[in-house]
């Protein structure tokens, strides 16, 4: 059961390069033609995890998770096609459902979107703030699919488009 009060019966594996959610394959082929294809676009391979998410000396956003389950997260946003150019976002998934990733500059806020970045082929990630930063909102594309494979609540993907305080 998800911090959300909705059940998300959904167990998210990793076997070989794709990713399952109970039992079902990842989004390639013709189920989500709205989503762009990975043209080996991004690899995990390409992952570096940035140093500076990870310092509580610096006034950014700070990965709670640990750098395997970071990198985790971003093979699962490869995985799903969650990418739109240079730019992809996922999900923490230990338990089956969305859990906290990180937290804000403030210390204080909670927050479960990751935001992947790649430049010369080398991504990293940080946790996203989708209420200071515009930029850290997902495209309405990879919304609209987690909204489809009920991954987050319409009314909680309501308030990630609008900027709103939004919890798990």
């Amino acid at each position: 059961m998800g911090g959300s009060g909705i059940e998300f019966p959904l167990q998210a594996t990793i076997t070989g390069a794709v990713v399952h959610f109970s039992g079902e394959e990842t989004l390639r082929g013709t189920k989500w033609p709205h989503l762009p294809v990975n043209h080996g676009m991004a690899s995990v391979d390409d992952y570096q995890p940035n140093l500076a998410h990870r310092s509580a000396e610096n006034r950014r956003s700070q990965w709670t998770i640990s750098i395997p389950e970071e990198r985790t997260c971003f093979q699962i946003c490869i995985e799903n096609l969650w990418l739109l150019q240079d730019t992809g976002w996922g999900l923490h998934f230990p338990a089956g459902f969305p859990e906290y990733l990180g937290i804000a500059e403030d210390r204080e806020t909670e927050l479960f979107i990751a935001r992947f970045v790649g430049k010369s082929g080398a991504w990293h990630g940080y946790p996203a703030d989708h209420q200071k930063n515009f930029q850290d909102i997902p495209d309405g594309t990879i919304l609209s699919n987690w909204l489809e494979r009920k991954l987050l609540a319409p009314a909680k993907i309501r308030k990630i488009t609008r900027g709103q305080p939004c919890r798990l």
